[in-house]
């Protein structure tokens, strides 16, 4: 019988190690509450404990940093392509980077000065970067999907697409927020921040894309 199972104890799920105990799994790398990788190893009296392994600098070479311009939050996502995993940090209030793909010395010094809130962690098979939209905003945008189901990893929008995906295109409002135009052979998806659900115009009418957009934008203009 496995006994390295996970818990579901207050104890278990506040921490940074995983939600595992360490003596139940001997030799085990896990994720951690904290989206980061974790060893149990045993200490010289033979206890075994959670150990952080060292990040790879080539495993979080893509750093991106997005700042919500609606609530004001800045949030950064560490790509870990050979993992097929996003982790996204969320900061307090007043830190600020703004909205660039960051070096490893910036993304030290952005939490060394400013606390992280609250950390998520996203498993993926397909992704999409977008940053300089073409618009006088400039940020970033990325899209994971999974099988058929797709988020955008900054308006949160979901997506259940089922046919090929031909390309993702990203616009972007006047708070920074970038939402999604996704073409497939058959269909446009449209997300916005301010609207919940998604927008599909069928067979690929890019003329009723177009008034959707400019509809939101009229709405968002008398808020």
């Amino acid at each position: 019988m496995n006994k390295c199972v996970k818990f579901d104890t207050k104890k278990y799920k506040t921490r940074d190690s995983p939600p595992y105990s360490a003596m139940d799994c001997k030799g085990a790398k896990l994720l951690g509450n904290d989206g980061k990788q974790y060893v149990s190893k045993a200490d010289k009296n033979g206890i075994y404990k959670w150990v952080k392994i060292a990040e790879n600098s080539e495993l979080t070479s893509k750093i991106y940093s997005y700042f919500d311009g609606l609530t004001n939050i800045q949030h950064i996502y560490k790509v870990y392509p050979t993992e097929n995993k996003v982790v996204e940090e969320i900061f307090k209030k007043d830190a600020y980077i703004g909205n660039q793909k960051l070096s490893k010395k910036d993304y030290e010094k952005l939490i060394h000065n400013n606390k992280i809130i609250k950390t998520k962690v996203y498993n993926y098979n397909k992704i999409y970067y977008s940053k300089n939209l073409g618009s006088e905003w400039h940020t970033n945008a990325i899209v994971i999907g999974k099988g058929a189901n797709y988020v955008n990893l900054m308006d949160k929008k979901k997506y259940k697409i089922s046919e090929p995906i031909e390309r993702i295109l990203f616009e972007v409002d006047g708070n920074w927020i970038p939402f999604s135009v996704i073409i497939t052979n058959k269909h446009i998806y449209l997300s916005s921040y301010f609207k919940s659900g998604i927008k599909i115009i069928k067979n690929r009418e890019f003329d009723g894309a177009i008034d959707y957009h400019m509809n939101y934008r009229k709405v968002k203009s008398r808020s």
